[in-house]
């Protein structure tokens, strides 16, 4: 009889913890797999004079915990390489269709406390270093302006001293927190010349860094587009210009996705 009360006990602890469980955020039970990292860029690439197969670097904007629950502290390290790269060369030949510029990129790993990490990830958008100075600058103003705001890339906007994001249309899109500005990211779309690149929704809240919540495509480049995302070629993404070389500045941002 005592066995039988104990079973009984032992399982009622058990639905009772899989009820918790179950009612927990999901932000409280595990980061999703389709965790967002944003970077900075620390060194500039451009097209034809950086090879393939050469190494690129970025640093992390912001405290990213992986859905293994590892952690990648603010200035963690991540590491890949250039997969393709092209200059641009001007074809005079009459209503020629010029050959693209391409700079291929995959980022392969991070590296925090002597760790490597393999990842494999997309981006859904990348800023300018002026467009990425911009969202790190507080703005006034005018001189009666003591706390001023900053303007995220992709343009929503929150006050230095509030704890909320809001966007063009004043609704709270995203929250600023001890150590950064988090939020659920928001579907949306980027037309560009080679088609359409599509961004998905998260239930789940992410560091967003630089970057608004719907922010997706290039940001402050302004002949060239992100022809390739990554999520369909083993995080290999690609930006192309039939007008210039393509080139991302040191001090540019990326704000990149894993891939489930």
């Amino acid at each position: 009889m005592a066995n039988k009360m104990t079973s009984k006990v032992f399982v009622a602890v058990l639905g009772f913890f899989g009820i918790a469980m179950a009612t927990l955020p999901a932000e409280a039970q595990q980061a999703s797999a389709t965790t967002a990292i944003p970077v900075i860029f620390t060194h500039t690439l451009k097209a034809g004079k950086d090879k393939q197969g050469e190494p690129i670097v970025a640093k992390t904007l912001q405290n990213i915990v992986l859905p293994s629950g590892q952690q990648l502290p603010k200035g963690a390290v991540l590491k890949g390489r250039i997969v393709a790269s092209r200059a641009f060369v001007f074809d005079p030949t009459p209503y020629v269709e010029q050959k693209p510029s391409v700079l291929s990129l995959r980022f392969e790993n991070a590296s925090t406390g002597g760790q490597s990490i393999p990842l494999r990830l997309s981006v859904r958008a990348m800023a300018s270093p002026q467009e990425t100075a911009d969202a790190l600058t507080v703005r006034y103003k005018d001189e009666n302006d003591f706390v001023g705001t900053k303007t995220l890339v992709g343009g929503d906007v929150f006050a230095t001293k509030d704890t909320v994001v809001r966007s063009a249309e004043r609704d709270i899109v995203a929250y600023v927190r001890k150590d950064g500005v988090y939020a659920r990211l928001l579907a949306s779309t980027n037309q560009n010349a080679d088609g359409t690149i599509r961004c998905d929704a998260t239930s789940t809240e992410q560091a967003v860094g630089v970057f608004s919540p719907h922010s997706c495509g290039l940001y402050g480049y302004e002949s060239a587009f992100l022809s390739n995302d990554g999520k369909d070629s083993k995080g290999v993404f690609t930006i192309e210009s039939t007008h210039d070389t393509v080139w991302i500045e040191s001090g540019s941002s990326a704000f990149l996705q894993l891939i489930d």
